[in-house]
């Protein structure tokens, strides 16, 4: 990793008095990359090249520090805990008081020796930043990388891309919350984070790629609604293949559009949804490789994941390769 210095982040007590506070985190960090700073001969680290790493709630906490962290220009957050949404469960006082007195609930807030009232109360008088929805214009120009379990946090990452300069991604990968069937593949994906080029040149072009991708699959999406055979294979390469989910493989974007045709016929109410959730951009800007889940009605399965090879071709994005697999019966 050359001379990356990296710093990781869980939740901290936040005050000398062991207090938990949310913003109190957020100075932790803070302080914490200024003693590196301060420290740095005695403690030998490179401060010139610093990352966030932030797990869970730490990721949370990694994002709203890097913003008041200018020398700080990568940040890898891990599950992130958006606070907001809980805030939505939890809309007043009297309801912060009423959760508190859950049991059961109350259990999945429990943070060192504070309450729940004690962690939501700020939340209530200051909506706007604990939503990280709003924080896109903030992390503008900064590198950033949201690695989930979970497709809760799609809201978030998308109002971080669409206003990034420099570099985002989003990734959901199907493990639990301490990724642990993953770890190798976490690690791989940590590393590759921190010794990757400066990709601050290609951002502009890569986010359009992006989008026109995104937009076909919605369109396609649209056209199987519609039971529409030459919409399906609109944007396929003459030559496209794909592996069904339950193995078959067909060759050709005519045939494809034949096998829509019949399969209409035959089973009338049919619908497929292809959601993406990670979009890679090849770094000459002409291949790219998307990867999500789908779901069913009324057809042997009731969905599963699928990856897929676009090309681009002209001013265009091509599909030239789709693979399915049936997980749900």
């Amino acid at each position: 990793m050359g001379g990356t210095s990296f710093i990781s982040i869980i939740a901290a007590p936040g005050d000398p008095g062991g207090k938990f506070s949310f913003k109190n985190c957020v100075d932790d960090v803070i302080h914490a990359v200024a003693y590196c700073k301060k420290y740095q001969d005695s403690l030998k680290i490179d401060t010139s090249n610093m990352v966030l790493f932030g797990h869970s709630m730490g990721g949370w906490i990694a994002l709203k520090a890097l913003q008041q962290l200018p020398g700080i220009k990568k940040c890898f957050a891990l599950s992130a805990w958006d606070i907001y949404p809980y805030y939505k469960l939890v809309l007043t006082p009297s309801q912060v008081v009423a959760l508190e007195n859950g049991r059961d609930i109350a259990s999945m807030y429990f943070v060192l020796n504070s309450t729940v009232r004690q962690m939501f109360d700020p939340v209530l008088k200051d909506t706007v930043y604990y939503d990280l929805a709003n924080d896109g214009k903030a992390l503008a120009h900064k590198q950033i990388v949201m690695l989930d379990e979970h497709t809760g946090n799609k809201q978030v990452a998308d109002a971080i891309r669409s206003m990034n300069t420099t570099y985002f991604d989003y990734e959901v990968w199907h493990t639990d919350h301490s990724f642990t069937n993953k770890r190798v593949s976490l690690i791989h994906s940590v590393i590759a984070f921190l010794d990757g080029p400066d990709k601050t040149n290609c951002c502009e072009t890569t986010q359009a790629s992006e989008a026109q991708i995104r937009a076909a699959r919605a369109s396609s999406n649209e056209a199987i609604a519609q039971h529409d055979a030459d919409g399906i294979v609109r944007d396929m390469l003459a030559d496209y293949s794909i592996v069904t989910g339950r193995g078959q493989h067909v060759q050709g974007k005519d045939s494809l559009r034949a096998i829509w045709q019949e399969t209409f016929k035959r089973m009338p109410g049919v619908i497929y949804t292809r959601t993406p959730v990670s979009i890679v951009i090849s770094s000459n800007d002409s291949l790219a490789w998307e990867t999500g889940y789908w779901i069913a009605e009324h057809s042997y399965s009731k969905g599963g994941n699928y990856s897929a090879m676009w090309r681009k071709s002209g001013d265009s994005w091509k599909l030239a390769s789709e693979l399915f697999v049936a997980l749900k019966n």
